[in-house]
């Protein structure tokens, strides 16, 4: 049987004492509901497993690598490298301008706006050198290999054009993916993992800092300073049936 301190009007004496739980109290109750904490993190790994196996679509990358240089007779000065890698800042912004990916779109004839192209396409430069990369991501990876192929073909004469400063290598060329780069399958379940432990954990933790119920004469020693006179034992009265 258990009574509802809300149903008394008992006055704490030591308010310190009695208000909120100790660390320890909650450190037994997580020690009493490890199974259940066990089981809803194993259901929410499981489920990440799941639903990243079986109902998210994986998308395959195709990259592009773009060299950008000075072209100057004499060799290279410091100045060159500089302007070289302030040019790199400058052709990745442009790389996703609508006059570009139109011409791609009318390239490979795509059933697409250019919002709808410049959200599968990325550019950044690569550690802080000449070397740009364009990274093509699509559910279909012989779409992204011809995406990011028609990018290194249109880009250089595009860039060079209308930034009137620099030229453009292609070092690397778009090849067709074999694996897909999203979603990761093992940070889900991490992912899974911790939700599930810290969802578990906050409800058991929760439910006991919030529970105003008394089950026993021990949680009104430990809660009030209330002597206890006594208690009214549960009896079990087996009612035998006359044959």
């Amino acid at each position: 049987m258990s009574y509802n301190l809300d149903e008394f009007s008992i006055k704490k004496a030591d308010t310190d004492s009695s208000a909120g739980i100790s660390l320890v109290d909650i450190f037994k109750v997580l020690k009493q509901k490890v199974i259940w904490i066990a089981l809803v993190t194993l259901i929410a790994t499981i489920g990440s497993f799941l639903i990243t196996k079986f109902f998210v679509t994986p998308k395959y990358t195709s990259s592009v690598m773009v060299y950008v240089y000075n072209e100057k007779e004499g060799g290279y000065t410091s100045s060159d490298l500089s302007l070289s890698k302030s040019l790199v800042n400058t052709y990745v912004v442009m790389i996703e301008s609508d006059t570009l990916l139109t011409q791609v779109i009318n390239s490979l004839d795509l059933d697409m706006s250019c919002n709808q192209l410049r959200k599968m396409i990325s550019a950044s430069a690569v550690n802080n050198t000449e070397v740009f990369k364009i990274n093509v991501e699509h559910a279909d990876p012989g779409l992204a290999k011809d995406i990011a192929g028609s990018i290194s073909q249109l880009a250089p004469s595009f860039l060079e054009e209308k930034a009137h400063a620099g030229s453009v290598e292609i070092i690397d060329y778009a090849q067709i993916p074999t694996q897909p780069t999203s979603p990761s399958l093992a940070r889900n379940m991490i992912i899974g993992f911790i939700l599930g432990l810290i969802v578990s954990v906050a409800i058991i933790v929760g439910s006991a800092i919030f529970d105003t119920k008394i089950y026993d004469e021990n949680d009104l020693i430990s809660k009030f300073e209330v002597p206890v006179l006594g208690s009214v034992p549960n009896i079990v009265v087996e009612v035998k049936k006359e044959v």
